[in-house]
């Protein structure tokens, strides 16, 4: 303010005609404004809130105006609009990319200097994933066999048993279907006797046997049992002793699941022990066979060892070698001359054509003292031992 005083006083006394002074006096009036114009403060209660820039740019567009209000009396009322205030700019974090690259960065300078500090890979890493194990599976049981006939079964073996048994001679007993796990047969029976007349021959005891077993067992006491005992020993045989037919079993005896199973267990074979003859003699399998081939070779002796010859003598004396040792004799074959072991070796090869399987003595220990006969089916020829 002194400084404008100044101005005008010194304008004053330099004097001046008049457009000079108004000059003047504008141009300290100008002047004045300019100085007192800053100094002037801002009263927000008259002027109104100070506009923002910056809220100004990113407000939205202005909503359409509103109509006039209408005349009510004289009366105006001032509406002012509310200030936006502007919220701050959100803070976004470094981007993955810079992150990884950053520890790339630092990961390459600390190499560089031989320091490696722990980091997320230098973790021991996981172990691998196991397969998953799966659950343990439960065995499936094997097959259990029906445990009975159907009648369709048992109706088809009771028809072919009529047709095989018609024109033949037996004695027989028809018993119930048989069904034991993998053993029976549908259309068992129980034979008695066999044969007519002269020529028949009685089962002691009674075999359980199929049909099929029944014709064969027929046609070896016709054409082999009967020639034979009436050439060797002028009489007829009466009796077989000792049979045995059906029996439920494995081969070897046993009953194993896996095992292979005995034509006993199918009712399809028949053992004889011993002979009975009209004349009252009896010829057993066991006792009148005479030593099978494995007693010939567990009772030959083993051959002697030959001395050594003695040393010959040098000179006009010399002695003559000493003569070598006569080499051992072969001990006699089995005892096959007996009337009885004639007899039973005839039966035996007879029912070879007939069986399927025919074994005796000399087959193994366990039919030493017995014929086993049955039915298997053979591509080619039978199995006779």
């Amino acid at each position: 303010m002194s400084a404008v005083a100044k101005w005008i006083a010194e304008a004053r006394r330099r004097g001046g005609n008049g457009v000079e002074r108004m000059s003047s006096l504008f141009t300290l009036a100008a002047a004045f404004a300019l100085v007192t114009l800053p100094a002037v403060p801002y009263v927000a209660s008259h002027w109104g809130p100070r506009p923002d820039p910056i809220a100004a740019a990113i407000a939205p567009p202005p909503a359409a105006l509103a109509p006039p209000p209408q005349d009510d009396g004289g009366v105006v009322e001032m509406v002012r609009a509310k200030p936006v205030v502007s919220e701050p700019a959100p803070s976004f974090p470094v981007s993955p990319t810079e992150q990884e690259r950053a520890q790339i960065d630092a990961a390459a300078a600390q190499q560089r200097v031989g320091f490696k500090p722990a980091s997320r890979a230098d973790k021991p890493p996981a172990p691998p994933a196991q397969a998953a194990t799966p659950p343990p599976q439960t065995p499936q049981q094997p097959a259990t066999e029906p445990e009975h006939w159907t009648e369709a079964e048992v109706a088809t073996a009771l028809k072919t048993c009529v047709q095989i048994l018609g024109p033949i001679a037996a004695n027989v007993e028809t018993l119930a279907p048989i069904r034991q796990d993998k053993c029976g047969t549908p259309a068992p029976v129980a034979l008695k006797r066999v044969g007519s007349g002269a020529s028949s021959v009685e089962l002691s005891p009674p075999a359980v046997i199929n049909c099929a077993m029944v014709a064969r067992i027929s046609d070896w006491v016709e054409k082999v049992l009967q020639p034979a005992a009436r050439d060797t020993f002028g009489a007829s045989v009466i009796r077989l002793n000792s049979t045995s037919g059906y029996v439920c079993r494995g081969r070897n005896g046993d009953m194993l699941p896996s095992g292979k199973i005995s034509e006993h267990a199918l009712a399809n074979a028949l053992d004889v022990a011993s002979f009975t003859l009209s004349d009252g003699r009896t010829i057993d399998v066991g006792k009148h066979w005479g030593p099978t081939k494995r007693d010939h070779k567990a009772d030959l002796p083993a051959p002697p060892r030959a001395p050594l010859p003695a040393p010959a003598k040098v000179g006009r004396g010399a002695a003559m070698a000493a003569p070598s040792a006569e080499p051992a004799k072969a001990p006699a074959p089995p005892d096959a001359t007996s009337k009885e072991a004639q007899f039973l070796r005839h039966l035996h090869e007879g029912a070879c054509k007939l069986f399927g399987t025919v074994l005796g003595p000399e087959a193994n220990e366990a039919h030493r003292e017995h014929f086993h006969f049955d039915l298997y089916p053979r591509k080619h020829t039978s199995y006779c031992q």
